[in-house]
């Protein structure tokens, strides 16, 4: 069964009949098995929790020696970091209980406030820190972007509709890639394909948009089973060059045997690659969806079944054009003992977005009561952040910060497979009282009189394979290529596009506009030129103002040729149309718009105020 890969297992209880409790310990797993195996062969019962060593949101539960008519109910008890999300409105706080079914969501929490909080027990103390825009830009390059989109056709994306999410969410990202950007799209299965083979990538212009689209339209779950191992050792061994940074949108429904082999390699490209990762339908791999963004300090979001992909996949590419801070150094000024502090390296954070820090303390000593801790950026160390921790508040002993600080070390030193340490994992496991790999709860009911009611040991495999036990479980409970930067001339790609453009605006002049506001969304998706412009006919125009296309004009545009003067004014006018009409879609629209916006500046000399003019005109004319 799952659970949260990043929660922290602090206790595991089995309920016999609502009479017996049976409180288990946490040992080392070897030890654990030992004592398992001892107690069923000698009549007794015995329930052991384990973690798998091959994906890190996988467990097991062993119930041995079940008398029969018996109930046994599990207690797990975890605490867990809480999801950061982002809205077209503010930003949220999102739990989620995985399941074999679609995750359960509870209601958004609003508690997102100053860049810095501190959280603290006896023995930890957590730092929250949430970069503004003003914080990311003190450390902004200007860089080409490579995109690759990386695409999970297996026979498993066949069910719940994974593949017409898949290429619903490829057709919004191949509109909203921007100008000057280089991109490929590679489809994986028992094998993988690129759709271009003469180059890692190729320059994103209307003839390769074009390309790509039919790709995404024939594209269907017919590649057999899950290897994602292939085409990601694949863009390893082509990294970009130097003046390129790799954004990698990998969809997928996550069911993959090896994850820690595919981890570990995502891992060795994190200097040069970010993977935002989408995890499709009922149940994905939440270590691998979860793994291979932390791995190379992306992002990953979930998709339930029959879930409009759009808003999650907007929000992503928002995210990876967005100005990121990769240096942030913590400063923890404090009289007392430092044991471990988590990350050793803090990954880039996104703005907006939220970056954990954790130091375990040294519990023999006193608190000391003038702590803070300061965060800094870039090489000059300008300070972005600080937080006073002047008293330890009372909750209860309840320990969360310090068992949240403890699985985050206990992740981070799993993850470096090169330099595993197994006893230094045990030792904290143990200490700390949280589950990992290498350990396990074990609880064992001694009974008596074992002559009249032993029951025979359940038959089971193995260590090491699946125990199969009986087991009832309470799930309420449970609950608890080398290339430089590419120019282009947006006057040219006009030009260029237009010369073709009859045919398709006689067939689109017989369209029926659609009134629901997400289809309209869609259909301005679907029309948008690869260069962020759009071409409307007379006609269309017409549905959808119910004005004549001759009636607007801007003084602005009198220099250019007739023919881009219709498409800079068609395209103004989606542009109001979907601030006017389709404001509570704007993340899924956003980055089209801000495309078509730099088209028009580039059109209009680069001059802004020109820009703003015509919007103004557009506007006026369409009261």
């Amino acid at each position: 069964f799952p659970i949260e890969e990043n929660a922290a297992i602090y206790g595991f209880v089995a309920r016999i009949d609502d009479e017996r409790e049976i409180v288990a310990e946490i040992k080392e797993k070897n030890a654990a098995q030992q004592e398992y195996t001892q107690a069923l062969a000698q009549g007794y019962g015995a329930y052991l929790l384990e973690q798998d060593e091959a994906s890190n949101d996988i467990f097991t539960i062993s119930v041995g020696a079940l008398k029969p008519g018996s109930q046994c109910h599990i207690t797990i008890s975890y605490v867990s970091e809480l999801d950061l999300l982002h809205s077209s409105k503010k930003p949220t706080i999102r739990f989620v209980v995985p399941t074999t079914i679609a995750p359960r969501y509870s209601p958004s929490h609003k508690d997102v406030r100053r860049n810095t909080i501190a959280a603290i027990d006896n023995g930890a103390v957590m730092i929250s820190f949430i970069p503004s825009e003003q914080d990311c830009r003190q450390d902004s390059n200007n860089v080409t972007n490579e995109f690759f989109f990386v695409i999970d056709c297996s026979g498993s994306m066949a069910g719940d509709d994974k593949i017409g999410l898949a290429r619903k969410a490829m057709l919004l990202f191949l509109k909203s890639l921007p100008v000057n950007c280089r991109f490929n799209i590679i489809r994986f299965g028992s094998k993988f394909s690129a759709l271009f083979t003469d180059q890692v990538t190729r320059e994103y212009n209307k003839e390769n948009m074009c390309q790509a689209e039919a790709m995404i339209k024939d594209m269907g779950a017919d590649l057999g089973g899950t290897e994602l191992l292939m085409p990601l050792r694949w863009l390893k061994e082509n990294k970009p060059p130097a003046s390129c940074v790799r954004q990698i949108f990998l969809l997928t429904d996550g069911e993959v045997s090896n994850v820690s082999e595919v981890t570990n390699l995502c891992r060795d490209m994190a200097a040069y690659t970010r993977i935002f990762s989408f995890g499709l339908g009922h149940s994905p791999s939440r270590a691998l969806v979860k793994g291979l963004a932390r791995a190379t300090n992306g992002y990953f979001n979930f998709i339930a079944p029959h879930t409009n992909v759009d808003i999650y996949v907007a929000e992503q590419l928002a995210r990876a054009l967005q100005p990121s801070i990769a240096d942030v150094y913590v400063k923890w000024n404090t009289n007392q003992r430092i044991l471990y502090k988590v990350p050793e390296h803090a990954p880039p954070v996104f703005v907006g977005d939220r970056l954990l820090f954790y130091a375990l303390l040294d519990e023999t000593m006193p608190f000391d009561h003038t702590t803070t801790v300061e965060l800094f950026v870039g090489m000059q160390q300008q300070p972005i952040g600080l937080a006073r921790i002047d008293h330890v508040p009372s909750v209860l002993g309840s320990q969360f910060v310090m068992r949240l600080a403890a699985k985050a070390l206990l992740r981070e030193l799993w993850n470096d497979q090169k330099t595993i340490d197994k006893e230094l994992l045990v030792n904290i496991s143990i200490k700390y009282g949280i589950l990992c790999p290498y350990t396990a709860f074990i609880g064992v009911e001694r009974r008596f009189n074992t002559n009249n009611e032993r029951i025979c040991p359940v038959a089971m495999t193995c260590w090491g394979q699946q125990v199969i036990a009986s087991m009832v479980y309470n799930t309420e409970k449970l609950n608890t290529s080398d290339s430089k930067p590419v120019t282009h001339s947006t006057r040219d790609d006009i030009n260029q596009s237009v010369h073709n453009s009859s045919s398709s605006n006689s067939q689109t002049s017989k369209m029926i506009w659609p009134i629901d506001e997400q289809k309209l969304v869609d259909r301005f998706i679907e029309l948008q030129q690869y260069n962020g412009l759009w071409m409307l006919t007379a006609d269309d125009v017409h549905q959808l103002t119910g004005k004549s296309l001759a009636i607007f004009s801007s003084s602005v545009i009198e220099k250019l040729e007739k023919n881009i003067q219709q498409s800079v004014i068609t395209t103004a006018i989606v542009i109001i149309l979907l601030e006017t009409r389709c404001l509570a879609l704007k993340t899924l629209w956003q980055a089209l718009s801000n495309k078509a916006y730099k088209s028009l500046k580039d059109l209009l000399d680069g001059d802004e105020s020109k820009v703003e003019q015509l919007m103004k005109d557009i506007r006026h004319q369409l009261q």
